[in-house]
């Protein structure tokens, strides 16, 4: 026998129908800002079980440079691409492995043509990251904020003809086990590998060799970082080889590459 009168539980009852996979997506594109008026587009794509940005292979061929980071301030890592002519654009990421609609920073122009390699971290310390930029001619650049400031001139870190021209690759990470990720990882033309500690608006930091000259890394043809191991401390590099191998430094230092690990063997 029940110790309450039925009335006294009446109000502990509710109803609710169970909503499947259908209305999270729903939700999701609502979220994401795609409504009915996109599905008419002769561009669209329907979504997919996993992240997907828009357009086709053939858009995506003439995406001349990447880079990763949280330009929007939002805790979620965004993706800026550099196009062959020279637009930039932003997709900011929605916090779940994907995507919001594409933002535009820069329309097709000239000047943005000549970027030969960039990089991405928060140098000026404003918690939304940063652009840095090595131009054909040697120059190099730091962009703040460009999430929110879009591009301007930026600050010089280095001039026309400067040696940075013979830099590769450039990858900002955590090399210090500081707070910050303020340091910058360069493969050079010759092989070489130094880390700069510190990179500021005030300038591109320490200079910390790797190692000189050397001819296996000339064939290094891909350089990121990332927090892909628990060290927690420093970053990872990750590089991919031309013969198609790609392999893992695990915790990389200011003055060592770590313990080297093989992701994918070669093609």
């Amino acid at each position: 026998m029940s110790l309450f009168p039925p009335y006294r539980l009446a109000h502990w009852i509710s109803y609710s129908p169970l909503y499947g996979k259908d209305a999270q997506d729903l939700y999701n594109d609502a979220n994401n800002g795609i409504g009915p008026e996109n599905v008419h587009r002769p561009d669209y794509q329907p979504p997919t079980d996993g992240p997907v940005l828009p357009g086709s292979g053939e858009t995506w061929k003439h995406a001349k440079q990447i880079a990763f980071g949280d330009f929007s301030g939002t805790g979620h890592s965004d993706l800026l691409v550099i196009w062959t002519d020279g637009e930039v654009t932003l997709y900011p990421g929605d916090g779940n492995g994907g995507f919001r609609p594409e933002r535009r920073l820069l329309a097709p122009n000239t000047g943005w043509k000549p970027a030969a390699t960039i990089t991405a971290s928060d140098f000026t310390g404003s918690n939304q990251f940063d652009l840095m930029v090595r131009w054909d001619d040697g120059r190099m650049t730091l962009h703040g904020d460009v999430g929110s400031n879009g591009f301007g001139a930026g600050i010089e870190m280095a001039p026309s003809g400067s040696i940075w021209s013979h830099a590769t690759k450039i990858a900002a990470g955590r090399f210090n086990a500081t707070t910050y990720v303020t340091d910058l990882r360069v493969r050079w033309s010759s092989g070489a590998l130094n880390n700069y500690v510190g990179t500021t608006t005030g300038g591109l930091g320490s200079e910390q060799t790797i190692h000189g000259p050397n001819k296996t890394w000339t064939h290094s043809v891909i350089m990121t970082t990332g927090q892909f191991t628990s060290d927690g401390l420093t970053n990872d590099l990750i590089i991919r080889w031309s013969g198609g191998e790609t392999t893992m430094y695990k915790d990389t230092r200011m003055n060592n590459l770590g313990t080297e690990i093989m992701i994918a063997p070669p093609a």
